[in-house]
């Protein structure tokens, strides 16, 4: 099954799957290692450069790979700061 959707750039066509990946990566795979990084004491800038795009995401645009993506990054890994606790 095919799902439609718009990445904030084109509007696209992807599978079922890869829309389910992708949400995983987006909320609870990201937020559970941020949350950690920020538990062990780590600051924003230390948890988005220490972060890796996992094995299982093969084929994602690796969120260290440009400087605009970086700078995504780090406002997502505030973003997950600023909301826990």
């Amino acid at each position: 099954m095919k799902s439609q959707g718009f990445t904030g750039e084109t509007f696209v066509q992807r599978s079922q799957a890869y829309v389910i990946r992708s949400s995983r990566l987006n909320t609870p795979d990201f937020m559970k290692e941020v949350q950690a990084g920020k538990k062990a004491g780590k600051s924003v800038d230390e948890v988005a450069a220490s972060w890796k795009l996992p094995a299982k995401y093969k084929g994602y645009t690796d969120p260290t790979s440009t400087p605009a993506q970086m700078t995504r990054l780090k406002a997502n890994v505030q973003i997950v700061f600023d909301e826990s606790k």
